[in-house]
């Protein structure tokens, strides 16, 4: 694998965990690697020197160095301090790429599963279309809407409707400029930024499995999705 010239990465794990539990989710045991070091294991091939940014929370530092020096002691990774919300995480994160960055990829740290492959189909795309690309996956289950009390009040047609993923990668000053424009609005995607501000987003189809760990449910189906794939290798 080779570097890809003026690429930033951002992996952004400042989130609370509050829905998981008690612990930090992104230091939970998959495969022998502490969650959030898979993202960083499948991403860092492709970044040069000081771009591959991990956004963490206000005073975790020792602990997520701690990780990363006894499982990838020889992977160079900025550590960042996010904010008080995911938009302010992924500000920091844009903030600390290196001058000369063209492309920046930022990627959710509990979704491990996201490997190297889906990365370079979102940055050719962005590079040959000159727009912003986002890992998603088709709708396939039939969707309704409801009102307050889950009354069905309207069956939605699941045409051209995508779960959206991460990695979504932009024109490096496309999306620092949108997130600059909105100011301090919080949105859950970064795609949300970039459209609100005129920039094309394209969706790239992720067939391969990026599950997002939420629950504690969810790490039994991320162990088992990853053995899976790694005895398909």
């Amino acid at each position: 694998m080779k570097t890809i010239p003026g690429l930033g990465i951002i992996i952004v794990a400042g989130g609370s965990s509050s829905r998981y539990g008690q612990k930090n989710k992104l230091f939970e045991n998959l495969g022998g690697l502490p969650v959030f070091l898979h993202s960083i294991k499948n991403f860092a091939p492709f970044a040069e020197k000081g771009s591959l940014i991990l956004v963490i929370p206000q005073g975790q530092a020792d602990s997520f160095k701690e990780q990363i020096e006894k499982y990838l002691p020889q992977t160079k990774v900025k550590l960042v301090s996010g904010g008080s919300c995911r938009t302010e995480s992924v500000k920091n994160g844009l903030a600390a790429l290196p001058p000369g960055t063209q492309i920046a990829a930022i990627h959710d740290a509990a979704r491990p599963l996201a490997d190297g492959r889906l990365l370079l189909d979102l940055v050719n795309t962005v590079q040959t279309e000159n727009c912003g690309a986002i890992a998603a996956e088709k709708m396939i289950d039939s969707v309704c809407r409801t009102d307050s009390e889950n009354n069905i009040t309207e069956s939605v047609p699941r045409e051209n409707l995508w779960r959206i993923q991460t990695p979504q990668v932009f024109p490096y000053r496309a999306i620092c400029g949108a997130y600059r424009q909105l100011g301090d609005v919080e949105l859950t995607d970064d795609s949300s930024a970039a459209r609100a501000c005129g920039i094309k987003v394209k969706v790239c189809c992720n067939t391969r499995p990026n599950p997002k760990l939420t629950l504690p449910g969810d790490l039994p189906l991320l162990s088992y999705l990853l053995k899976n794939a790694s005895s398909e290798k």
